[in-house]
């Protein structure tokens, strides 16, 4: 879903650069990438609580599967702050 939204970053709605605006009407919007950057780091997290999980060594599963939860909560608000998704 992250490559999808930022491929779709903007289409013909967005503002022009140097124009206020919510972050998703803005081609340059910092927030971009750093959703991209969020789901990244998600996944990481998420393989390697599998693959930690898999091997019986529970307490790195247990953290990684923390920082998971974390950073799909940053998303998850960075998208609701942007009004992205129905959120």
């Amino acid at each position: 879903m992250a490559l999808v939204l930022l491929d779709l970053q903007c289409d013909n709605s967005c503002n022009d650069p140097g124009v206020s605006g919510p972050w998703y009407r803005t081609r340059d919007a910092w927030q971009w990438k750093a959703q991209f950057g969020l789901t990244v780091l998600g996944l990481v997290s998420a393989v390697v609580t599998a693959d930690q999980a898999t091997r019986s060594h529970y307490k790195p599963a247990a953290a990684a599967l923390t920082a998971s939860a974390i950073l799909f909560g940053g998303w998850a608000l960075l998208l609701r702050d942007g009004g992205v998704g129905g959120f």
